[in-house]
């Protein structure tokens, strides 16, 4: 699976908590409650490894790019979707995160490990339940 497809999975998704160096490893948190109930255990959240990351920004919309993690943690951006793959662009509610990295790997906030394959398949699983449940009400 490609960054895109991880990133993609995590529709809805606030960045709760975002920590380490650039360039180096950054450790996020993104609580995304539907997707996390997918797995076993209690929780809410994922913790996600990005190794040799060599850019993490955030660009609110109409403001400056904010490089320290610990200030893009007090934003709590809230991802959307890819707008594009090179570089690594994710929009989000109310801005866009730029991204360069070597791998990621993902867990629960229990510390399970997710294959991004797992992932992307839960993600899919619950919009087409998401999706039959609501269609005729709209």
């Amino acid at each position: 699976m490609n960054h895109v497809e991880i990133w993609n999975s995590f529709h809805d998704g606030a960045i709760k908590r975002v920590s380490g160096v650039v360039p180096g490893e950054v450790i996020l948190d993104v609580s995304i409650e539907y997707l996390r109930h997918r797995f076993p255990g209690a929780g809410e959240s994922f913790r996600v490894l990005l190794s040799e990351c060599t850019l993490f920004e955030y660009l609110a919309y109409d403001e400056k790019t904010v490089t320290d993690l610990s200030e893009i943690s007090k934003l709590e951006p809230m991802v959307l979707s890819v707008e594009s793959a090179e570089p690594l662009v994710v929009n989000c509610v109310m801005g866009t995160l730029r991204l360069a990295y070597g791998s990621a790997s993902i867990a629960t906030d229990a510390g399970q490990p997710v294959s991004a394959e797992q992932l992307k398949q839960a993600s899919i699983e619950y919009w087409a339940e998401w999706s039959a449940k609501h269609r005729g009400n709209t």
